[in-house]
């Protein structure tokens, strides 16, 4: 008798030329599908999936594996796995979890390398069957097999007619290149019935549900052999943010995310449902955003968003609206000016078309352009063609108010004509209808172009599409040169030393690690008693600052470890006394190394700089406002390393309180081409030294222009040894 392995091997490569070139091609283009766990009972789940691949109008070969023999829409049910073709492309799996990883061993020993996994029961069930899911996906990858699940709905690829969701399903209306992934497959299928009501051409669909293998990187990986034309995503995790970040970075569609589990509620209901871990969300927002991608915080923004990128894309800053309703107009007019549109006048033929075909002469030629004394559909057809022409316009709103009964059919055309104008001249049309919901329901059954039912829908769907465009237009975001550490192997000594002693939380040393780095810092000494106390004071001048080192004591002035404006150097030598009593008192059993004393450093602001590694996407570097107020306000941004420019100008931007940084009133402008070359030694040293879990400079005291700044104060906590590198 063969082994599983030798009968494997001496079976034909039946690996088709597009599985080469994605080793996923076979999950949504196969040529045959098996569904397994298939039965004649009327609830079954696998007559479900046959019934979808008939109506999506699979034209592949069709197979079916179960308990005991029947047949199920005119194919036979098979009960024996020798009686399995060899070489099916895919795999619909339905049988209970403890039964899966034996399936697998039967599907590999017929050739069958790709799977959709619809069990539920595995991780999300509860740690005891954490297990089989991870023993799965062991036995998974010793086999060669790529599956998608556990616990998923199943996948869709219109394109090809393949539909393994378990639930019955209508087909979508329209075929193209939105795809759909989701790790709730009833939020995926409610993106899908909602995207697919809108007109919106779907292409692939995927409930990936516990990713045990394929997760979200993987299918953007294949899809981007596609020429996908959007991407939509419901994560509730992302276990490898590096890699997705690098991939949504350079993907060549938008990419819109509806990222969930941003709260403790949210992560407990997670790990009930698809097992996924919280992330700070701070991290998630800024990686999506440095990336370029799409963040939808709602359901309906992620709808609207993804039909603002099926319109012309949006380029510039200049709007037209017009609308049949001067109230409407007005609430669109405020919208341009939150999201930074400029409305520029009238052309002049408009003006005068306008003017000729109004009734009672009350309404304004401007722009907001209000029509609503004008009746006539054809002059609104001209007006939009007098915008979309006009190289004064980058793109146009039209708010249409209509009644349902009289004006339906002549708005129906309107609705058409605003489309093939919109074609035509490559310029989007933010089409608002407000009309009853049947009319409404009836306008998306025919129409060719996505249309908003509120000026907000509208007004944010071209805020979306200008930035994403214009972001796309900028030269690449290269890494920043230059910043080079000034004493790298000092930065390693210290940091081996620090382990040698058993020490991950850093102060005195981290002080010394910036400065091999490259920062300026504050004139420092570490004193071990009161006489050295008074000795280094005298050398360095007043006034001082006095703080407690120890490993143990994150906080120090919480326990009064630290003292400001020593003026003597006595005082010195009894501060010296009070702060280690102070520390024994409040922690007796940490460890105290000593005090560091330090001259008193004058500064134009105080910033936060600092940064960490996160789990999943890596070094983080942040910047904020500085002292006590960066946990008060918590007005900081921060970027994934390696920082570019672009990325720094964002993160300076993004700070509200950094606008004060160019000078306001009586106060100077500070330093700011200091402060941008220190978040860019900051990106450096985190990226050089993967020892460095997490690194607070607070503050960082900047001073005027052209005098640079200095820092006060650092804190370095190293990684766990298991970690380093992470």
């Amino acid at each position: 008798m063969h082994s599983d392995k030798e009968t494997l091997a001496a079976e034909p490569d039946t690996q088709s030329v597009s599985e080469k070139l994605s080793p996923l091609t076979r999950l949504f283009e196969p040529a045959s599908v098996l569904v397994v766990g298939v039965s004649m009972s009327p609830g079954n789940m696998g007559r479900n999936i046959v019934d979808n691949l008939i109506r999506f109008g699979y034209d592949g070969r069709i197979h079916l594996f179960g308990r005991k023999p029947g047949q199920i829409f005119g194919h036979p049910i098979m009960t024996d796995w020798d009686e399995v073709p060899f070489g099916i492309d895919l795999a619909a799996v339905l049988v209970p979890a403890v039964h899966v990883p034996d399936t697998f061993t039967s599907m590999a020993r017929r050739g069958i390398k790709r799977a959709v996994v619809a069990t539920g029961g595995f991780e999300e069930f509860g740690p005891e069957r954490k297990d089989l899911q991870g023993s799965l996906a062991a036995l998974a990858r010793e086999l060669g097999i790529r599956f998608i699940g556990p616990n998923g709905l199943g996948v869709i690829n219109t394109l090809r007619g393949v539909c393994t969701a378990f639930m019955p399903l209508s087909p979508p209306p329209r075929r193209g290149g939105v795809h759909v992934l989701a790790q709730s497959g009833g939020v995926g299928i409610y993106y899908l019935s909602r995207l697919s009501e809108e007109g919106l051409p779907i292409g692939v669909f995927v409930s990936m549900g516990n990713k045990a293998d394929v997760d979200e990187c993987a299918l953007l990986e294949y899809l981007v052999t596609t020429e996908p034309q959007i991407v939509t995503l419901y994560l509730e995790d992302i276990r490898d943010g590096r890699r997705f970040y690098d991939l949504v970075r350079s993907y060549p569609c938008p990419v819109i995310v509806h990222k969930s589990n941003t709260s403790a509620a949210g992560a407990m209901a997670a790990q009930s449902h698809t097992a996924s871990m919280a992330a700070d969300d701070r991290v998630v927002d800024a990686a999506l955003r440095q990336a370029g991608a799409v963040r939808a915080r709602d359901s309906n923004r992620l709808v609207n968003d993804a039909k603002s990128f099926i319109l012309p894309p949006m380029r510039g800053d200049r709007m037209l609206i017009v609308s049949r309703s001067g109230g409407h107009a007005v609430i669109a007019a405020d919208l341009t000016e939150q999201y930074g549109f400029a409305l520029p006048p009238l052309p002049r033929e408009t003006e005068g078309r306008v003017s000729r075909n109004l009734r009672a002469g009350v309404i304004r030629l401007r722009n907001p352009l209000d029509l609503g004394d004008l009746f006539d559909f054809d002059v609104y057809v001209r007006v939009l063609e007098d915008g979309l022409s006009s190289p004064e316009f980058d793109g146009v709103v039209f708010i249409h108010v209509y009644d349902s009964g009289p004006e339906a059919a002549a708005a129906r055309r309107l609705v058409k004509r605003t489309g093939e104008l919109s074609r035509r001249y490559g310029k989007p049309v933010y089409l608002c209808l407000l009309s009853a919901s049947h009319e409404l329901a009836e306008v998306r059954k025919r129409s060719e172009i996505p249309f908003f039912t509120t000026p907000e829908e509208a007004l944010r769907a071209a805020f979306v599409s200008r930035a994403y465009y214009t972001r796309r237009s900028l030269p690449e975001a290269l890494p920043l040169e230059g910043s080079e550490l000034v004493d790298p192997a000092g930065i390693g000594e210290h940091i081996k030393a620090a382990r040698r002693a058993g020490r991950r939380l850093l102060s005195a040393e981290a002080l010394d690690i910036v400065t091999c780095a490259g920062f300026v810092t504050a004139p420092h000494e570490v004193v071990s008693t009161a006489d050295e106390a008074r000795e280094c004071a005298a050398k360095m001048g007043f006034p001082l600052v006095m703080k407690i080192l120890s490993g143990e004591i994150a906080h120090k002035s919480d326990i009064g470890g630290v003292v400001l404006g020593i003026r003597s150097a006595e005082e010195a030598a009894e501060q010296f006394e009070a702060i280690i009593a102070a520390g024994r008192e409040h922690m007796p059993e940490a460890g105290i190394d000593g005090v560091l004393l330090q001259r008193m450093e004058p500064g134009l602001r105080e910033i936060f700089l600092g940064g960490f590694r996160d789990p999943s996407f890596g070094p983080v570097v942040m910047a904020g406002l500085g002292g006590v107020a960066v946990e008060l306000f918590e007005d900081i941004s921060m970027r994934l390393a390696p920082l570019s420019e672009r990325d720094i100008d964002e993160m300076l931007e993004e700070v509200v309180s950094f606008r004060a940084l160019h000078g306001v009133r009586s106060l100077p402008a500070a330093d700011v081409p200091f402060l941008r070359a220190a978040i860019a030694r900051m990106s450096r040293l985190l990226m050089e030294f993967p020892e460095i879990q997490e690194i607070d400079l607070n503050p960082l005291k900047l001073h005027r222009v052209g005098h640079g700044g200095c820092v006060v104060d650092a804190r370095i906590l190293l990684a766990s040894p298991e970690r380093e590198g992470g």
